[in-house]
């Protein structure tokens, strides 16, 4: 037998017991599901308390739970008064149509980043936005403008995006609670 002949034959021998062994492995790895949908992130202790219903957002990998502003009721109040979001939560604006929504500080007490997001990606990200001066009044508030439409904008505490690695072009997906439907 020449040297490509055993060569061959040799490759082949190896290649046979590959295909064995990957025979026997593939379906152990199949049914214990871990090869075969991912692992959905388990809810914070802290959710449970909480009344209202939140969204599942995942930015670039990472989960936010977010509370829900679908009516524009809710849009206006935003997170005005509130103390303090937990450091895996945010707030999520819907919106019925695609538009650039602008976005202030208004009685905000802790600083924030805002992500617009559009479908399924971010495409405007204004980081580390602070809250107003003691005493100015709501016509000099900073108004925050995204340069791209978008259906959704996320609000999580100031620090988060780069925190996480988060920028202009990141994946989004969200998941909405059950019997939750978005505005018309």
């Amino acid at each position: 037998m020449n040297r490509r002949a055993a060569t061959l034959l040799g490759l082949g021998g190896l290649l046979a017991v590959m295909l064995a062994v990957g025979v026997v492995l593939l379906p152990a790895a199949r049914g214990s599901g871990a090869a075969s949908r991912p692992r959905q992130p388990q809810p914070p202790a802290w959710l449970a308390s909480r009344q209202e219903p939140y969204a599942q957002v995942e930015v670039g990998g990472t989960v936010v739970w977010a509370r829900l502003a679908l009516t524009p009721e809710q849009r206006t109040q935003g997170l005005s008064g509130v103390e303090r979001l937990e450091p895996d939560e945010g707030m999520l604006f819907v919106y019925p149509v695609k538009g650039r929504y602008p976005f202030w500080m208004r009685g905000m007490l802790f600083p924030l980043d805002m992500l617009w997001i559009d479908d399924d990606r971010v495409v405007d990200l204004k980081p580390d936005r602070p809250v107003p001066a003691p005493g100015q009044s709501e016509s000099e508030l900073p108004i925050y403008s995204p340069l791209a439409d978008a259906n959704y904008v996320l609000e999580v505490n100031a620090g988060w995006a780069a925190a996480h690695g988060i920028i202009v072009g990141s994946p989004v997906t969200i998941t909405l609670p059950t019997g939750i439907a978005l505005p018309r």
